[in-house]
């Protein structure tokens, strides 16, 4: 039996309507993400390992050894991937001493490529250009409670 179009009108009418309502529902529930966001701190989101990575590197580029040191632990571990004898527990004190000298003797900046998260860990890609040379580099950090405990460095 053929369907009136009365009959199709409304129902088309109804799957509109039913549509909206379900958009407007998404729209306007409460949402624990979206709830909580304007009323999240600045400090909670500061201390997440993506924007504590990218803030350093943006200070690297900046060449601000201060600001630099900020995202570092009081002592931290430093190694090159791929050799174990180049492990180093430092300060920030001593990574900013060398960089300072280093900054004021070289042009250099990191340019990000890509940032992976995965928990507390963080792979940076990025190209290293030194005195015109650009080189592609890998960066790899753990960040706990806001800070760079470890870092695993490609090298030269």
């Amino acid at each position: 039996m053929p369907v009136s179009i009365n009959a199709r009108a409304s129902c088309v009418g109804l799957i509109g309507v039913s549509i909206q309502l379900l958009v407007a529902g998404c729209l306007f529930a409460p949402s624990p993400t979206l709830a909580q966001a304007p009323h999240a701190s600045h400090a909670n989101r500061d201390t997440l390992p993506d924007y504590v990575a990218r803030r350093a590197l943006e200070a690297y580029n900046r060449h601000d050894v201060t600001a630099l040191s900020t995202f570092y632990d009081t002592v931290f571990v430093h190694e090159m991937l791929g050799d174990s004898t180049a492990r180093v527990r430092g300060t920030p004190a001593q990574m900013t001493a060398s960089l300072r000298d280093y900054f004021a003797k070289n042009h250099v900046r990191a340019d990000l490529k890509q940032q992976i998260v995965s928990g507390r860990f963080v792979v940076q890609l990025y190209d290293f250009v030194e005195n015109g040379k650009r080189v592609p580099h890998l960066d790899i950090y753990e960040v706990r409670h806001g800070k760079i405990v470890h870092e695993w460095d490609q090298g030269p």
